[in-house]
């Protein structure tokens, strides 16, 4: 089992701790709505032969984009019309744009010739040193130094795009990037990461300071969802520790990242169940939290319909520090529309005597009211792009039909489309991104087993998918 994209990293730890239940579909979990473009997002269906869907991150003047091939694992740097303007080589993900929308931070996978400086601070008191890559990077790609595991894990190497230029900043060692963001001030790279992607544990968060190239590790055997909540303020999950070894209790603390000696003080926000937390992103109309989890309350009765094993979105207040649920039953990640008080979500309707389980990507407000449908998930296992936000009017999607099967190796590859997004909730197709792509540059995923194959569209190349080139409370709440 391969798990590298977000949202399969999510539904694999879900299912590390509770057994699925009938309510709850896989796909649930699947839905990855792009994160700070998104997405977001999600970014988790999966449980056997599952695959990374591609991602596309807009800058943030909308001119240019980085694109992720998903399960081949490219990047490139393309135009607004979809033209590629310069490849990126081989990603293992992360992607992050600076606020003027010149400088592009990602994580590569192809090896980098050259000597980096020693970036890793050793004052923050976490014993992880010796599982970060030497400071010159191999020409092969070594073993991993973590967890054993039956799948190799490359070096990774925070990499910064400039006016056509690549520059390799820092060594993040034999990992697999979850994602990464951009702190407000500038300043700070926030990446999350995974020596062992196949188990999808092992989590920790390193800090890439910009201005003295210092790369901090902030935690280790934390939880998956963070957010900047200032211009160095940073919330993230921890996990309780005690003599017997790791919990699965913690916490959502918050800290304000600085160059120091001393690890940065966290204030706890919030009691969780580490794995149980999936998404969390600052409310963008104000400094409270948005936050997808699992809601439990222990003791509690067994539950044969699933409804203790619900993802609900949260609204966390500071200033009361009240926890609301503002959506019941949606995937494990969200995306705020830029410039509107929206939010994107996957909503599932359980299945009733009528009607079968029914999943949709949804627009709501801030409140969780006027919901609002996009597109129909619920014949779709998975999607093979993260949605991603161009504004607040325009959206990027794959097709919702495959445009070529590939029945020998059980793929469907998908266009990716930019759409209009015209009030209150339809989608008006702009361009087709992919129009002028080979097969193999287009997102793809696995076809389920349960229907049968696509018709092979004959205006499309048949070109195969190209080789990689030499990118969440518990009661808690």
């Amino acid at each position: 089992m391969r798990c590298d994209s977000i949202t399969e990293f999510f539904a694999v730890s879900a299912v590390k701790i509770v057994r699925r239940p009938a309510s709850v579909s896989m796909r649930s979990m699947s839905v990855a709505l792009n994160i700070r473009n998104l997405l977001l997002l999600i970014t988790t269906a999966f449980l056997v032969g599952c695959n990374t869907p591609g991602q596309v991150f807009w800058s943030p003047n909308g001119q240019s984009c980085a694109y992720f091939t998903g399960e081949s694992h490219s990047a490139f740097v393309l135009d607004s019309d979809g033209a590629i303007k310069m490849p990126l080589g081989a990603s293992n993900g992360g992607f992050a744009w600076s606020a003027d929308s010149q400088i592009l931070f990602f994580a590569s996978a192809d090896p980098i010739q050259a000597t980096l400086p020693d970036t890793l601070d050793k004052s923050w008191p976490f014993p992880t040193a010796a599982d970060l890559a030497p400071t010159t990077a191999p020409a092969s790609r070594p073993a991993t130094t973590g967890p054993s595991t039956q799948e190799e894990v490359p070096v990774a190497t925070l990499m910064q795009y400039t006016a056509g230029k690549l520059e390799p900043l820092a060594s993040l060692g034999n990992c697999k990037v979850v994602y990464m963001l951009l702190s407000p001030d500038q300043n700070w790279l926030a990446i999350l990461c995974t020596t062992d992607p196949m188990k999808g544990d092992d989590l920790r968060i390193l800090t890439y300071h910009r201005p003295s190239h210092h790369l901090f590790t902030l935690a280790t055997e934390c939880g998956s969802a963070m957010a900047f909540t200032g211009p160095s303020s940073f919330a993230y999950c921890t996990t309780d520790q005690d003599s017997s070894g790791i919990q699965q209790t913690g916490q959502i603390v918050e800290s304000t990242l600085a160059d120091v000696p001393t690890r940065p003080e966290a204030k706890e926000l919030l009691t969780v169940i580490v794995k149980d937390v999936f998404w969390m992103e600052k409310s963008a109309g104000d400094d409270d939290l948005l936050i997808t989890a699992i809601g439990r309350t222990f003791p509690a009765p067994l539950s044969k319909s699933g409804a203790n094993h619900r993802i609900n979105l949260y609204h966390f207040s500071r200033g009361d520090g009240g926890l609301v649920a503002i959506a019941e039953s949606v995937g494990p990640v969200f995306t705020q529309r830029p410039g509107k008080p929206d939010i994107l979500i996957e909503k599932i309707t359980a299945e009733s005597e009528n009607m079968p389980e029914k999943h949709e990507m949804l627009l709501i407000g801030a409140n969780g009211a006027n919901g609002r449908s996009l597109r129909n998930l619920s014949k779709r296992d998975n999607i093979a792009l993260w949605p991603a936000w161009r504004g607040g009017s325009e959206i990027t999607l794959d097709s919702d039909t495959p445009v070529f099967s590939d029945d020998k190796n059980n793929h469907e590859f998908y266009d990716v489309i930019h759409y209009h997004l015209d009030e209150p909730a339809s989608l008006k197709p702009l361009r087709t991104l992919s129009a002028k792509w080979d097969t193999g540059m287009k997102p793809w995923k696995r076809i389920r087993s349960d229907y049968g194959a696509t018709t092979v569209s004959t205006t499309q190349s048949t070109t195969q998918p190209a080789s990689q080139p030499t990118t969440r409370p518990t009661t808690a709440p």
